[in-house]
């Protein structure tokens, strides 16, 4: 049983839920990545939710006609990996179910998963303490058992739960013990992830050195693996900011640059308009002001373009600022 879809990692999305629209719905896929960002997107959503809708019926027939249980809990797995990011309270009826079907046959995989699937409902809802008590039975049962796959999944889990509550250094310990499960089973593109994530958590702990020798690590794995450019972008994009911090303006923008390249060949405007921002900042921190009105004009005429109304006002504030640098005061009023 390959549950691997909601390997959750120190990110805002599920690495498997991508990978599977990466090679299921491309155009949805790029889309949906904003969705948690902005509402630009809300037709994109209730198109997955048509598809998904659509897909569940099928399943749900299915279900209802199948008497192998094997086959019941794999429909109802496939069920509640459809239902988490459009219905999540449906999912959690399914997850119950897996639960109910593993007490009344002792089978304890189907226990592990059914946990597992509930620390993803629980994290999908915010609700982390639920979460992290779920991943942690899930766990259990499976390291003492040998359910890998579901074993890693939610080890993964719950370095999420523990990054996004601020305890990096428990985050990070489980990273690196995913980097070297996925090392050893030479899933190159899982094990440059977790070492982006290893770094992001340096990052926020101020551990810059660190931060900086795991994401150069991180790209040189991901530049072995042709596919899914996006990741690579993400991670070239932190470097930058991490070279920012540091005054380290030149090797910044560099990689600035590289991010935005790819930002561009993928036709992500969102992160397009962001990374213009950053240079922009960059620039500024020179005190090349027209300079850095270029990038945050670029930035701004993206963000009016796709009604990113958050950017858009952080821009705003940024060009007054260059415009009161100049000592331009009436222009730089109309902007702040």
């Amino acid at each position: 049983m390959d549950n691997s879809i909601f390997l959750a990692i120190c990110l805002p999305w599920p690495i498997q839920l991508i990978n599977y629209l990466s090679e299921n719905h491309q155009p949805l896929m790029k889309k949906l990545k904003y969705f948690f960002i902005t509402f630009s997107f809300i037709p994109i959503f209730v198109f997955a939710q048509l598809q998904g809708s659509k897909k569940i019926d099928s399943l749900k027939s299915l279900y209802d006609n199948s008497t192998d249980v094997e086959e019941r809990v794999e429909l109802l797995r496939k069920m509640f990996n459809i239902q988490l990011y459009i219905e999540p309270n449906r999912s959690e009826e399914y997850a119950l179910e897996i639960l109910s079907i593993g007490q009344d046959y002792s089978d304890k995989r189907h226990i592990a998963l059914a946990k597992f699937c509930l620390g993803n409902y629980h994290y999908i809802k915010h609700q982390h303490d639920s979460a992290t008590i779920f991943y942690q039975k899930a766990i259990d049962i499976s390291l003492k058992n040998g359910y890998e796959t579901i074993h890693t999944n939610s080890l993964s889990g719950l370095a999420n739960v523990m990054a996004d509550n601020g305890n990096y250094p428990e985050a990070i310990k489980l990273h690196k013990i995913l980097a070297e499960k996925y090392e050893k089973s030479k899933n190159f593109l899982n094990y440059g992830i977790m070492l982006g994530n290893v770094a992001r958590c340096n990052y926020h702990l101020g551990n810059y050195p660190e931060s900086m020798r795991d994401y150069l690590a991180a790209i040189r794995t991901l530049d072995t693996i042709p596919r899914e450019p996006f990741r690579k972008a993400d991670i070239l994009r932190d470097i930058g900011r991490l070279s920012y911090i540091q005054a380290n303006h030149e090797e910044s923008l560099d990689y600035f640059e590289k991010a935005l390249s790819i930002y561009e060949r993928t036709e992500d405007n969102l992160y397009q308009a962001y990374t213009l921002n950053d240079m922009a900042n960059t620039y500024d921190a020179q005190n090349l002001n027209d300079k850095a009105l270029e990038y945050y004009l670029k930035s701004l005429v993206i963000s009016r373009e796709n009604n990113y109304v958050d950017n858009e006002a952080n821009t705003l504030g940024n060009i007054g600022s260059i415009y009161k640098k100049k000592g331009e005061y009436e222009i730089a009023l109309k902007h702040l």
